[in-house]
């Protein structure tokens, strides 16, 4: 049979570009390994994987990044369950709604003990806004109320037959280790093993190499300013099918991040009863903008300018920034007033033009 030879191209275009989207972790690696099958691709594991990591949805992605993974099987293992934990439904009870994750799998409790389960039920939704598997984070304000709350907790747990392991777990501490971050009453900090892994890195000698420093430095990307500028000739590898080339502009990439992410600021934790403040700016290569409040900066957020938008014009790209962090930062600053600081003054006057552009208008 006849091929054109402009199908393998475009499977390949396909492959290049896919992403999870709107389909389910199983049926994104199902696409993935359908088009690799028939582009005919042979690839290291750690390849395969990199790539599946690559085109995972946002929320996913940054979950399971810095999670230990040896093939393909157990990362899309992990991703379902993350996937599952995030999608898990609300069943519906005469009283409330009880989350799944606490149901019983033995038949429904009596009345006395659904009064009983629904009373908790908004505590510890409000009291553990961190939940990924089995790691519980518990908060309070004061110590009285601390133990007010571990005891909530611990009696839930108790009631629905889940146990914590004790030499696990950690008690009245203002600081403690959560996932990968150190979060105190002071902020969030980085935590200072990884930072030394970081410090302890050796110089590069492969693509697969600068990919693995490369992912454990953008983990803490949100501590360091202009990070997508700084690592820009590192980035390069990221990409498929790039060889490798260290020079001059790669080794002072690499000695620059670790130097940055050996500095980083505590990040503010947000107080939603002041006013945030958002400082925009937008290099020939990338979009750097800062989340402050009082001047203490609460993340930074950068990404690298590909395609059509680094032809932008200055104006554009300052506004193309302001667009992305908006969109990042939606849960901050969604029906409140906040400040934006930028360099092009006259972006302020772009929702009084009487005439948009259809960039401007998109």
């Amino acid at each position: 049979r006849h091929i054109p030879p402009y199908y393998d191209r475009e499977l390949i275009y396909k492959l290049q570009r896919l992403k999870q989207g709107s389909s389910s972790v199983e049926e994104y690696r199902q696409s993935m390994e359908l088009l690799m099958m028939r582009v005919g691709i042979r690839e290291e594991e750690r390849t395969t994987v990199l790539r599946f990591q690559s085109g995972l949805n946002l929320e996913i992605r940054d979950k399971v990044e810095l999670l230990p993974n040896g093939d393909l099987n157990e990362l899309v293992q992990i991703c379902s369950r993350v996937e599952h934990q995030r999608e898990k439904p609300l069943e519906k009870t005469p009283l409330s709604l009880i989350p799944k994750v606490l149901r019983r799998s033995n038949p429904l409790p009596n009345l006395s003990q659904m009064k009983r389960k629904n009373k908790r039920k908004d505590l510890l939704l409000r009291h553990l806004p961190k939940m990924l598997f089995d790691d519980i984070l518990v908060f309070s304000k004061s110590l009285d109320k601390h133990l007010g709350n571990l005891r909530e907790v611990l009696i839930i747990l108790r009631d629905n037959h889940l146990y914590a392991n004790l030499e696990k777990c950690i008690f009245c501490k203002e600081n403690v280790n959560f996932l990968g971050f150190i979060v105190g009453k002071e902020g969030v900090q980085v935590d200072p093993e990884k930072i030394k892994a970081i410090q302890d890195w050796p110089t590069p000698k492969s693509v697969g190499d600068v990919r693995s420093f490369y992912g454990l430095a953008s983990f803490y990307r949100r501590f360091v300013k202009d990070f997508s500028t700084l690592a820009s000739p590192l980035n390069e590898f990221v990409k498929k099918d790039v060889p490798f080339i260290w020079g001059e502009a790669q080794e002072k990439a690499f000695h620059d991040l670790k130097e940055k992410l050996s500095h980083t600021p505590t990040l503010a934790l947000p107080n939603f009863a002041q006013t945030f403040e958002l400082e925009c700016d937008a290099s020939g290569f990338g979009k750097n903008v800062v989340l402050l409040q009082g001047g203490h900066p609460i993340a930074y957020f950068n990404e690298k300018l590909h395609g059509a938008t680094l032809n932008y014009p200055t104006y554009d790209k300052e506004l193309y920034a302001l667009i992305r962090s908006l969109q990042v930062w939606e849960h901050y600053l969604l029906t409140r007033e906040f400040i934006i600081h930028t360099d092009h003054e006259s972006l302020k006057y772009i929702r009084g033009q009487g005439n948009l552009n259809k960039r401007h208008a998109k």
